[in-house]
This record gives C-alpha cells, structure tokens and sequence, in this order.
C-alpha cells in the first residue's frame, strides 16, 4: 500500500490537473483543441493508473506510464515552440495518425473487408488537416513523438528518465521478465498463477510517481500553451514565484527531489539482474518439478485471478 504522503501528492497531482481548463465556452483554432484533448488524455490515464494502484494492479498500471511520458513530453515540445511550429507539430501527427489508420483499411481491403467509404473518409480528413496546414503557414512533415522519445527526453530535461520508458515497455507488452511475476510456487511445490505478486510493493510508489511527474510537466506545459496560471494545490509554495524560470507547481518541485523517487529505471537498473534470476529461479523450480514427477508437467492453479495483483 501507498504511504499517505506519497497517496496525498497524487490526489494534489490530479486535484491541479483536474482545475485547469475554461470556466466558459472559448473560441479555439483546430490546432490548440488537439492540444487541448492531448493533456485530456494525459490526466485521464493518470486517474486510471491511480485506480489501478489503488486495487493492487501495479503491473497494469504501469502499463500507462508509457504514453503517459510521451505525451508530456509532446506537450513539452509543442510548448516550447512558436505558434507556426505548434500547428506544424500538431498537423504532423494528426497526418500520421490519419497515415497509419489508412493503413489499417488497406489491410481489412487486402484481407477481402469493403472498406471503400472508411479510406474516402480518411482522405478527405487529412485534407482537411493539410488545408488547414497551408492556411496557417506550416509544415505537413508527419511528426510522431513516440519515434523520438529518447531525443525529447534529453531536449527537456528528462533523460534520466529514459530508462524508466524503456522499462515500462516490458509491462506495456508483457515481457517474460514481467510474466514470470504473476506466479509463485508454495510449499506444496504447486505453482500459484494470480496469486498475490512478490512486487507489488516494490514497483508501485515509483509506477505512480512516475506517472504523477508525467502529469505535472503536462499541466505547467498546457498552462504555458494557453496562458493560464499554472494550479497550484493547497499549501503550494515553490521558491521565488516572481521569477517565470522557478514559478511552477510545487509538485513539480517536490517530485524532482530525492525524497520523491519516481524512477521506474532506477528500480529497473536495481532489479535486473534479480529479475532474471527471480525468471530463471522460477523456471529452475518448474524444470525441478518436472524432474521429481518423471514429466514434463507441472501441478498448476489459478488463485485470486481478477482480485488485484
């Protein structure tokens, strides 16, 4: 479980993240709603990682850790540019995303689907987008943040986190260095699948931390974009808010020292060559089983599946 300072820094996170937005309607170019439902989708993955953690689904939740650091730092990026640029980056991925979707339809085509209207559809969107490009002055270079985390992470200031994105990839597709978790082997030599996980407690502070620094860099990112006073919860008092370098969330603060650790990597580094082991252990117990029975079974149950990991 969650200590209660690290839980009440998530609920500040969320609290902040939740508050920004308009009080009423405002008229909005194309390009700044897109940013606008990227940081949406931001804070809606934090408050399901919270939820997951919440009830134990720490390998779940770290799952979302992943998009959630490339789109902060896609906000980032976009934050940082000029207005020209912010379309011509918000335009490229909306074209790569229209690119990689037609692709989909081309392939239901080739598998013998009618999907005719789908790519009429798809074409006539990325028109749109692309007129829209050419109105503005920008570029329709296809821009996918995903393909370039590792050089926005060193450009903002995250590069020590980089290791913890490439960790989350294991949980993200399942590696055999994280499936070999979801398994222990009792007393009785029965391997238990579902049952309670060994590392739970050990990866969920820095999985929800994580994610939590994510969410924060998004919030002072969006702020920038669309000039709103950046949230600041209950108690917030980061240095000299007079100076625009040092005025950020508090959290942001608090979550860059050391009292905070939210480096999935740094626990990855720690636990790698444990993690093999602690792989290659349950295999050896399983082959070891295997051996005592004269076959290549293994006595298996399933225990608490669906009741939390």
């Amino acid at each position: 479980m969650l200590d209660d300072d690290t839980r009440k820094l998530l609920h500040e996170v969320g609290d902040a993240a939740g508050a920004i937005g308009d009080d009423a309607p405002v008229e909005r170019f194309y390009h700044e709603h897109e940013i606008g439902t990227l940081f949406d989708r931001c804070r809606g993955m934090f408050g399901a990682l919270v939820l997951l953690v919440d009830h134990g689904f720490v390998q779940e939740a770290a799952v979302f850790c992943r998009p959630m650091f490339v789109d902060s730092l896609a906000l980032a990026e976009i934050a940082e540019a000029d207005e020209q640029r912010r379309v011509s980056l918000i335009v490229g991925r909306q074209l790569d995303a229209i690119a990689d979707i037609e692709g989909i339809f081309r392939e239901l085509q080739a598998r013998g689907d009618e999907v005719a209207k789908n790519l009429d559809h798809m074409a006539e969107r990325r028109r749109k987008v692309e007129q829209y490009a050419y109105r503005r002055d920008a570029s329709t270079r296809h821009w996918n943040p995903e393909d370039q985390a590792k050089a926005l992470a060193d450009k903002h200031a995250r590069g020590d986190q980089y290791a913890s994105y490439r960790m989350t990839s294991h949980f993200v597709h399942g590696s055999a260095a994280i499936t070999e978790h979801r398994s222990s082997v009792d007393e009785e030599d029965v391997a238990r699948i579902g049952a309670p996980h060994l590392d739970v407690e050990i990866w969920e502070r820095p999985t929800a931390l994580f994610g939590a620094y994510s969410l924060a860099l998004a919030s002072r990112a969006v702020s920038s974009i669309f000039g709103y006073e950046e949230p600041h919860p209950r108690g917030s008092a980061c240095a000299d808010r007079s100076d625009p370098e040092r005025s950020v969330d508090r959290t942001v603060c608090e979550l860059r020292g050391e009292r905070w650790k939210r480096d999935l990597g740094e626990v990855g580094d720690g636990l790698s060559k444990s993690v093999v082991q602690l792989g290659a252990v349950a295999l050896g117990v399983g082959l070891a089983l295997c051996a005592i029975s004269g076959s290549d079974r293994v006595w298996v149950t399933d225990t608490r599946l669906g009741q939390g990991h």
